[in-house]
């Protein structure tokens, strides 16, 4: 029966899904990650060897112990000092900024630092000790779509890849003898805008140490049957620029998309040695955290 005049006829439903590009799902699951980051929750940026480079000394003061240990392969340090803005208040928890904010106490070269220069201060402390939590944010997020769901990786501008969702593993590495000590610290201070050694203060880091545990998700060439055969993977590292300007993508993107062959060969500006410890299908570590797992199932579900 035709449709009445000026109704316009029934869409034909469809089984037909659109595949998911696997660089547009990788910004937004990242985005969901960064800004829900609990341990900066209500943190501004106070200081930083990108607006002050005699940071990493003056930090001696109140953490003299800080450099000890660090790996004679290190070929650059830096420091990020976040805290609390007790006059100003702090952002709004239904609209977390999306790159750091500025304390109001922060030193005149954190002022003065470039939007790229505080993007990139963003990725990089929210990426230390991140990569665990982001596998299991992709593995969250593909966990609710429908059976036979595609991924489309495109590396460069050759036809993109069509994968099933379900044929994804996650790569074990272990980083030996980093090239970049990143440390982010955190101040919960007594009383006063200035740091001082009577105050509550922690750290995070990325290159602290000679080995570091690192995890990417890998998805199998459809073209290749064998699940141990790793050569045949894509690689997709959503948490590399908490190394600093070396963890860009090929591309300039803040993640990487490569294949398993490419990796090594970009994290050679990273690390002396990078070794592949194995492949899993999920993510551990996180089984004795149900609040990071509930808040990394809720980032899964928006992105």
């Amino acid at each position: 029966m035709a449709p009445a005049p000026g109704i316009p006829p029934t869409p034909t439903p469809t089984t037909d899904m659109e595949p998911i590009p696997l660089r547009s799902i990788t910004v937004l699951i990242n985005y969901e990650r960064m800004i829900s980051d609990p341990r900066y929750k209500g943190l501004k940026l106070g200081g930083s060897t990108r607006g002050d480079r005699n940071l990493s000394e003056g930090i001696k003061k109140i953490l003299p112990k800080i450099w000890g240990g660090e790996p004679e392969s290190v070929m650059r340090r830096s420091v990020h000092m976040f805290a609390t803005d007790t006059e100003t208040g702090t952002p709004s928890s239904t609209n977390p900024p999306a790159t750091c904010s500025i304390h109001p106490y922060a030193s005149v070269g954190v002022k003065g630092l470039s939007r790229a220069d505080l993007d990139l201060t963003f990725h990089e402390t929210r990426g230390q000790n991140g990569c665990y939590n982001a596998t299991g944010m992709y593995q969250d997020f593909f966990a609710l779509c429908p059976e036979g769901q595609q991924v489309s990786i495109q590396i460069a501008n050759e036809d993109p890849v069509l994968i099933d969702a379900t044929a994804r593993m996650v790569f074990e590495y272990t980083l030996h003898a980093p090239k970049h000590d990143i440390r982010s610290i955190i101040q919960q201070t007594s009383s006063g805008s200035d740091f001082s050694s009577d105050d509550k203060l922690w750290y995070f880091s990325s290159g602290a140490s000679d080995s570091e545990n690192h995890c990417v998700l890998a998805f199998r060439h459809p073209e290749n049957s064998d699940v141990s055969s790793k050569e045949n993977y894509f690689i997709v590292d959503m948490t590399r620029l908490q190394y600093g300007e070396a963890g860009y993508g090929t591309y300039g993107e803040t993640y990487f998309l490569g294949t398993y062959e490419d990796y090594p060969t970009s994290m050679a500006k990273i690390c002396g040695e990078l070794e592949f410890r194995g492949m899993t299908t999920a993510t551990t570590g996180r089984a004795d955290e149900p609040e990071n797992q509930v808040r990394v199932q809720e980032c899964a579900k928006r992105a």
